[in-house]
């Protein structure tokens, strides 16, 4: 069990955002969090990821206490874990393929090789002509592209994707997603995933936002 959380609800100020949201989440699998308009779903993968400020219940990432460590260790299993931002998540004073590699090296994942694997990802999502620009230069969904292209770079036990299809056509969003299964069947981390698709195969656990919870479907 790769991630388990129980009674996990997030809350600030007076704002309940989500109340007693319960997921198991195993080794390679795929759930997928159907979303809707400002439900809600950036804050849960956000809480999944370890950002706790708000948040109480139970969360165990790779079988530690997720609510129980410090702000060190947390950022230590965050190497463990991908987040692809539907937003942002580029830092603007470098160019793209420093992006990318700037995690690598802070995490003690860079090698020789980096540059060159970067390559080839960014060749399998069709972002290869993107390295070298500046963040300014590029469009949410290219941005989005990017951040994955990063998080797999990671080589994660965990992929955490929000609201993969923003500005994509249906059949963008799953050819890239095909894409990300693939790179699953290789290293083989689990995916949580927001989107609007009504239709996604090879899921494992499929949920819907309601009511300030997670309604199995």
């Amino acid at each position: 069990m790769i991630l388990k959380v129980k009674n996990l609800s997030i809350k600030y100020q007076n704002n309940v955002i989500f109340n007693d949201i319960n997921l198991s989440v195993s080794d390679s699998d795929l759930v997928v969090i159907k979303t809707g308009v400002s439900d809600g779903s950036t804050s849960l993968l956000k809480a999944l990821y370890g950002n706790t400020q708000y948040v109480s219940g139970s969360l165990h990432f790779n079988n530690n206490d997720v609510m129980s460590l410090s702000r060190k260790d947390i950022n230590r299993i965050k190497s463990q874990i991908g987040f692809v931002y539907e937003q942002a998540g580029l830092i603007s004073i470098y160019n793209i393929l420093d992006n990318i590699i700037l995690p690598l090296h802070y995490h003690a994942l860079e090698n020789k090789d980096n540059v060159e694997v970067v390559h080839q990802v960014a060749e399998d999502f069709n972002v290869q002509h993107l390295l070298m620009r500046e963040p300014s230069e590029l469009s949410d969904v290219e941005i989005r592209l990017i951040n994955l292209v990063r998080a797999i770079l990671m080589k994660p036990k965990l992929l955490l994707v929000d609201e993969l299809g923003g500005g994509m056509s249906e059949s963008f969003e799953k050819n890239i997603i095909n894409k990300i299964l693939a790179y699953q069947s290789q290293i083989g981390f689990a995916i949580v995933l927001t989107t609007t698709l009504e239709q996604i195969g090879f899921v494992t656990q499929q949920y819907q936002i309601k009511d300030r919870s997670l309604v199995r479907l």
